[in-house]
């Protein structure tokens, strides 16, 4: 064993990715699907445990219009999941859809924002509102991220010879 077989082995590769993480995303997906999609009038908070009559619903009906945009996320989630657990590593095409997603996602999140309230409760429309944006701030982080990393693989790419060049 060489010494350079021994730090490239210590050097973890970028595009490896582990069961755990689509896995997690998954079980996520298809939680939230089924809670915003079958479950929608259980979202809430009961205002006393002894009265069942005291449920309060947190969301309000106009949250419904912004179902088609989540269930076309979740769907391209769950897609890009299932592509990552059978593939077990990047590629430029689905760092290109992750990429896709979070800008979709983002947009979605700065669309409720926008809209809102959402909710029947007023003293939470703002907590959402800030999470909402903090959420999107975060979508538009990752496909920022998600660019970086798909240039440092086009650039890896072309110095390993992969991709043809043309002169």
């Amino acid at each position: 064993m060489t010494a350079d077989t021994i730090v490239r082995s210590s050097h973890r590769d970028p595009d490896h990715i582990s069961l755990a993480e689509p896995t997690i995303g998954l079980c996520f997906v298809v939680g939230l699907a089924t809670l915003f999609n079958f479950y929608l009038q259980h979202v809430g908070f009961w205002r006393s445990a002894a009265d069942p009559q005291s449920f309060t619903p947190l969301l309000a009906p106009s949250f419904a219009r912004f179902l088609p945009w989540l269930n076309t996320y979740w769907l391209w989630a769950f897609g890009l999941c299932v592509a990552h657990l059978a593939l077990r590593r990047w590629t430029p095409v689905t760092r290109l859809l992750d990429l896709a997603l979070d800008l979709f996602g983002a947009a979605i999140c700065f669309a409720m924002f926008r809209d809102a309230p959402f909710l029947q409760v007023p003293v939470a429309t703002t907590a959402a509102r800030w999470a909402l944006a903090v959420v999107g701030v975060a979508c538009l982080l990752g496909a920022l991220d998600q660019f970086g990393r798909l240039l440092r693989g086009l650039q890896r790419r072309l110095q390993a010879g992969d991709i043809a060049t043309s002169a």
